[in-house]
C-alpha cells in the first residue's frame, strides 16, 4: 500500500514539474536597470533582481524604484 502511494505522489509530481515548464514569452526592454538600492539584469530565461535595504530607502521608496525598474526592463509587465 504504501509503495502504491508513493508511486502516485512521484508521478503527481512528474505531471506538476512538466507542466510547470512553459515558458513565457515577454516583450523585453532594457537588458539591465540599476538605481539607488535596485538592480535588475536580463539572464534570458530569468531576471536577476536584487535589492539592497541597507541604501536607505524606505520600503515605499524601495517598491516605487523596484516597480520602475521592471517596467524599463519588461515594457508590457502589466499584460
Amino acid at each position: 500500500m504504501k509503495k502504491r502511494i508513493l508511486c502516485c505522489f512521484m508521478v503527481l509530481l512528474l505531471f506538476l514539474q512538466v507542466g510547470c515548464t512553459r515558458e513565457v514569452s515577454v516583450t523585453k526592454g532594457e537588458k539591465s536597470y540599476q538605481e539607488r538600492g535596485v538592480r535588475i539584469v536580463d539572464k534570458g530565461n530569468y531576471f536577476e533582481a536584487e535589492l539592497d535595504y541597507t541604501s536607505g530607502l524606505t520600503p515605499r521608496e524601495m517598491g516605487e524604484a523596484f516597480a520602475k525598474g521592471i517596467l524599463k526592463v519588461v515594457p508590457d509587465y502589466e499584460v
